[in-house]
């Protein structure tokens, strides 16, 4: 369980660490286990504080001794504002730190503590002066549990509250053993009800805005977001929030509204819900203010994002946008590596700078284990320990037939085909790829298909060279960009496909995916968010691995109808359960 412990009654005292609930907060600490505690403390007391973290220190971390800060205040009328401000903080306050149980040890009458968490247990310990606010029932409704410091307090009789007083506790620890008074009442947390989240009723729809971009982009989001919508329009009115200038999705152009960026941010107030889609290129550009200023749960299809910040430094969108990045999410040694002659793209290559767009939002989603152990790897170990993992959707296949998709493609009926589809590139492996296949029996009478666009780049000119110099450009071609149909006709055309991944970024592929969905065997290698997938629906080689290893998998799959029948249906099983947008928009 996560415990957090409001010690707010122990620091108003004179002496802190002499305040009678002290010594008890002092033993559960020590008698926690498994249990995960967390001191929440009051900034206004600011002496009390440092008392309290060096009367700790060896038996929680300072992560777990946590402060919030507010607007001083008294109940006194001229300063109930400042009251209501106060109130308003510690309850976003207690809910980020996501407690199964808070234990507080003042009752005050203004706190709404139905807001506090899954599970109250509310120790009043200060005398008459605690219970002076009952006629305030809802603050106490909440609690599973009061630990009285008196044993009968008439005004609770009726308000169907476990009360356990602070003498019976004692008695059933066996004692005055303090110790043995902890492990009594984290037993009580222990058995206490378990929380149990209501149900959404339907006689309201929650209003959503969705911030992404959408077809024409030339953006695999765009693309997934049409995928999306319609599923997600199952449990939301949608908007859709665009700043491009044409739109062509039928299905979203009758079924959402669609709003300027304007309109958003002067009607923001109107919706339940706001999500942004965030990826690694310049169709999100604009959503990096939009963030700043109406704050919402980020999907996060990319961990890396310094493409993009570059991109905006360089358009002079945002001054200095991948310097402030780069400082933010790594300091001031990165910053000055991104000063050095010769390194801005390898800077742009190593360095997450995301952590501003993190901190921005209510919380993330991301798409594998990967981008979560990312997050550990650049800032710490419980960084994302509450963002939630939702897998990349893909719609099944849409039954298009081979023998047609060829004949539309311009393709021989009776060749064998191996497809790798997507942007090439050096993170793509595409040259080991054309090696193996040059060196395998597949090279004389076999197609090698790269479907994707090339980039401006060395990478890409070496590729295109040692095809044109391989004696057998005939049967392999790098078709460019292609719209989404054609793609479509590409994936029900193939035999095979190969995608590859290196230097990942906590992208996750969505061309391997495609693959799976229309039951094509694809060989993959262990790396990224690629070795999260089932090892029986892909051909999985190592993260590195051998020319000799890819040539054995092209040319058993090539020869064994039977093995790429039974690899290509467990791959699109996978999909039909982990991946379909219904399953991923419940999610």
């Amino acid at each position: 369980m996560r415990i957090v412990i409001d010690m707010q009654a122990v620091q108003v005292c004179s002496s802190t660490i002499d305040s009678d609930i002290f010594p008890l907060v002092q033993a559960m600490v020590h008698n926690r286990g498994e249990h995960q505690i967390i001191l929440a403390l009051n900034g206004l007391y600011p002496d009390s504080i440092q008392a309290l973290r060096a009367a700790f220190s060896g038996l929680l971390t300072r992560e777990n001794i946590c402060v919030w800060f507010a607007p001083d205040y008294t109940s006194e009328p001229e300063s109930h504002w400042r009251y209501a401000v106060a109130e308003r903080i510690r309850e976003a306050f207690i809910i980020n730190l996501r407690p199964d149980v808070v234990f507080t040890t003042r009752f005050s009458g203004n706190h709404s503590e139905e807001l506090l968490s899954d599970k109250c247990v509310v120790s009043a310990n200060s005398g008459n002066e605690a219970f002076g606010v009952l006629n305030q029932v809802k603050n106490i409704r909440s609690a599973d549990m009061l630990l009285l410091t008196q044993s009968k307090v008439p005004a609770l009789n009726n308000l169907g509250i476990v009360t356990v007083s602070a003498h019976m506790l004692k008695t059933e620890a066996g004692g005055n053993n303090v110790n043995a008074q902890a492990r009594t009442l984290l037993e009580m947390f222990e058995q206490a009800t378990p929380f149990q989240e209501p149900e959404l009723t339907t006689d309201k729809r929650l209003k959503l805005a969705y911030v992404s971009p959408l077809p024409p982009e030339r953006s695999g989001i765009a693309e997934f977001s049409i995928e999306l919508l319609p599923e997600l329009a199952n449990y939301y009115d949608i908007d859709v929030i665009l700043a491009q200038h044409k739109l062509i999705a039928p299905w979203v152009s009758a079924n959402c509204g669609i709003k300027s960026v304007n309109y958003f941010l002067q009607n923001a107030h109107l919706y339940d819900r706001v999500i942004y889609h965030f990826g690694n290129s310049p169709f999100h550009q604009h959503m990096f203010g939009l963030l700043a200023q109406v704050p919402g749960i980020v999907v996060l299809h990319d961990f890396c994002l310094g493409d993009i910040y570059h991109y905006l430094e360089a358009k002079a969108i945002i001054p200095h946008a991948l310097s402030k990045a780069v400082y933010l999410s790594q300091g001031y040694e990165a910053l000055s590596e991104r000063f050095q002659e010769g390194r801005l793209g390898e800077v742009v290559n190593q360095y997450p700078c995301n952590i501003e767009l993190l901190q921005q939002a209510h919380n993330v989603i991301v798409h594998s284990q990967h981008s979560l152990q990312l997050a550990k790897q650049w800032y710490s170990h419980k960084f994302s320990e509450d963002w939630a993992v939702v897998p990349l959707l893909r719609s099944p296949d849409s039954g298009i037939d081979r023998i047609r998709a060829r004949k539309l493609l311009g393709l021989p009926s009776d060749q064998f085909i191996v497809c790798s589809f997507g942007i090439l590139g050096a993170t793509k492996l595409n040259h080991l790829l054309l090696d193996a296949w040059l060196n395998s029996q597949l090279a004389q009478n076999c197609m090698l298909l790269f479907v994707g666009a090339t980039q401006e780049d060395e990478y890409c000119k070496q590729l295109s060279l040692t095809i044109e110099n391989s004696g057998l450009a005939k049967n392999i071609r790098i078709t460019g960009w292609v719209e989404m149909a054609t793609f479509k006709n590409y994936l029900a055309a193939a035999d095979i496909a190969v995608q590859f991944r290196a230097f990942s970024r906590g992208e996750t592929s969505g061309a391997v995916l495609d693959c799976m969905s229309h039951s094509l065997p694809t060989i993959v290698n262990a790396y990224g968010s690629f070795a999260e997938l089932p090892t029986d629906a892909v051909w999985m080689l190592p993260e590195t691995f051998e020319q000799s290893q890819l040539v054995m998998a092209l040319e058993t799959l090539c020869q064994d109808r039977e093995k790429r029948n039974s690899l290509g249906n467990r791959a699109q099983k996978t999909i039909q359960l982990h991946h379909a947008p219904s399953v991923c928009a419940r999610l």
